[in-house]
């Protein structure tokens, strides 16, 4: 797993604190972050290559929530588990949004229904 980690604030755990936490699938969605967060100026976002359990793993580490998490969902055979897995390590007041491979209204409107706030679809490059 490749980290990208902007954070300059340590936490009680000495995992650092964040505002934006992303697992994403691939270098490039990851590059395209990397310059979303330096274009606006956030000092505090973690950016890795993974999926929702790496996710789970990272949120279950750190003492303070983000404001936002953006999760791979590409890989997740049944993602409605998946996040309600993330659910169980995830704060309500975090803004979740997904990314997948599956461009599926009722996949959205259920996601949506379990409190994520956004879903995109999104095709992987080669």
């Amino acid at each position: 797993m490749s980290t990208t980690d902007f954070t300059l604030i340590k936490g009680k755990s000495g995992v650092r604190a964040t505002d934006f936490i992303a697992f994403v699938a691939d270098r490039q969605t990851e590059q395209v972050l990397k310059s979303f967060v330096l274009e606006q100026a956030m000092p505090h976002a973690h950016i890795a290559i993974g999926n929702i359990d790496d996710a789970i793993a990272y949120l279950s580490k750190i003492d303070r929530a983000p404001q936002f998490l953006l999760v791979n969902l590409h890989d997740s055979v049944i993602p409605l588990s998946d996040l309600d897995r993330l659910a169980e390590v995830c704060e309500p007041s975090v803004q979740v949004i997904g990314i997948g491979e599956r461009n599926d209204v009722g996949l959205f409107r259920s996601l949506l229904k379990l409190g994520v706030h956004d879903y995109l679809a999104h095709r992987r490059t080669a």
